[in-house]
């Protein structure tokens, strides 16, 4: 199943986009590095969520979703079809930095519109920076089912978690 858009190529930026009702991830990046993905609307129910992931990362590294400004804010949400899918997943690589966006609620922050599994769900990826202490650096994930966890660490390391409001 593909995505919306698939990246394999070092050094792209994908901004101000709607992606919404692929089979597949809304964006993937695969063994890719340096990609910025900023100001987009990735699923929402409003358009239908993918039916994977909002954003993948596979083997990526140096990747920043999102930003400080509200310009650059992505808004992920309403992804996973039926069993799976999490917001942003990231697989393998490191040292990506995840800032300001709204995953699993809608533009205002203030509705869940949840994605069907994790917000953010992270495998062995070392390195990456989740929020930040800078203003706006902070994510908001919320509306995730309550089986799972808003932001999921297996077999990674020195991983940052710090700003974001969580629940």
């Amino acid at each position: 199943v593909f995505p919306a858009i698939e990246i394999t190529a070092s050094g792209c930026t994908v901004r101000g986009l709607v992606i919404g009702n692929f089979k597949g991830s809304g964006i993937q990046v695969n063994e890719a590095s340096n990609t910025v993905i900023a100001g987009n609307k990735i699923g929402h129910s409003s358009i239908y969520g993918n039916w994977s992931n909002g954003i993948s990362l596979y083997e990526a590294t140096n990747t920043t979703i999102g930003g400080l400004t509200e310009a650059d804010r992505n808004y992920i949400s309403g992804n996973g079809h039926d069993k799976y899918g999490n917001g942003i997943s990231v697989t393998r690589g490191g040292n990506n930095t995840i800032q300001g966006n709204y995953i699993g609620v809608n533009a205002s922050g203030t509705v869940a519109d949840r994605n069907v599994m994790y917000g953010i769900y992270i495998f062995e990826s070392n390195g990456n920076i989740i929020g930040g202490s800078a203003e706006g650096a902070g994510n908001v994930i919320s509306g995730h089912d309550s089986s799972y966890a808003g932001v999921w660490l297996s077999n990674s390391s020195n991983t940052t978690i710090q700003g974001n409001r969580i629940g």
